[in-house]
């Protein structure tokens, strides 16, 4: 499981750099919090968390603190909904337009980065971002680098890079890191859900839908309905949730 590190971070780290963790709850990062918290001064790790209201897991925070108990954890939300965006726009995120990720995740996340940084001077405007991306999960991802300037925090002083601590990992070394930590990954996993982004999520398989559906029923009506507002679908199909979601619920096991 244990890795070297890349020089340029290796180096960054015995410099007495921020290591911030993105973490969105789900089980890698939740692996790559347990693998930092193994190789890296704990002084130097903080966790990073972008709270989405009525599109992400309500208890996504919490299970966090819960794993975590012994890291700081700073969270951030836009001033924006995901469903106030769809509307303002007229259309859902889609694979080429993943605006979900860039205003609700990212630009809050990185705006909290630059003030942490301006109040906590120790760190020397000195800063690794890291984030749980693995080349296993799709194509897009396998061509990213391991560690990369970070072009947007990258100013007013600030060195920043961009690192991928868990990039070659598979899915099975995934869960194996959280359970040699003696933790528990998010309890999602457990009723069948593949993914922990948000349970009504333009990557999420129909099976993965249809159990939104069914476990959280009145967020789906919210999703049902700003469709209907907005004349557009939130899969890349073109049906519906409801239309998806019928199709994959005679398959679906029941909830236990």
């Amino acid at each position: 499981m244990d890795q070297i590190f890349p020089n340029e971070i290796a180096q960054l780290i015995h410099r007495g750099t921020l290591v911030a963790i993105n973490h969105s709850g789900g089980k890698d990062s939740q692996a790559m919090t347990v693998y930092l918290e193994r190789h890296v001064p704990a002084e130097q790790l903080v966790i990073f968390h972008a709270i989405l209201p009525d599109a992400d897991w309500p208890d996504a925070a919490d299970h966090i603190r819960t794993q975590h108990p012994h890291l700081p954890l700073v969270t951030t939300r836009a001033k924006q909904t995901l469903l106030e965006l769809v509307d303002r726009r007229g259309k859902w995120p889609s694979m080429r337009q993943r605006y979900c990720t860039s205003d609700l995740k990212r630009s809050p996340i990185a705006t909290t980065l630059r003030a942490f940084m301006r109040d906590n001077p120790q760190f020397n405007n000195l800063l690794i971002n890291a984030l749980g991306l693995r080349a296993e999960e799709s194509s897009s991802r396998a061509k990213k680098p391991e560690v990369q300037l970070d072009q947007i925090l990258s100013k007013a002083g600030r060195t920043a890079l961009t690192w991928h601590p868990i990039h070659l990992w598979s899915e099975e070394q995934v869960f194996e890191a959280i359970r040699s930590a003696g933790q528990q990954p998010h309890n999602a996993y457990e009723r069948g859900y593949r993914r922990l982004s948000c349970p009504f999520c333009i990557y999420a398989s129909p099976s993965d839908l249809a159990r939104a559906a069914r476990d959280h029923p009145e967020l789906f009506e919210k999703y049902r309905a700003c469709e209907t507002r907005n004349g557009h679908t939130l899969s890349i199909s073109g049906r519906t949730l409801e239309e998806t979601i019928a199709r994959a619920q005679p398959t679906l096991p029941q909830a236990a």
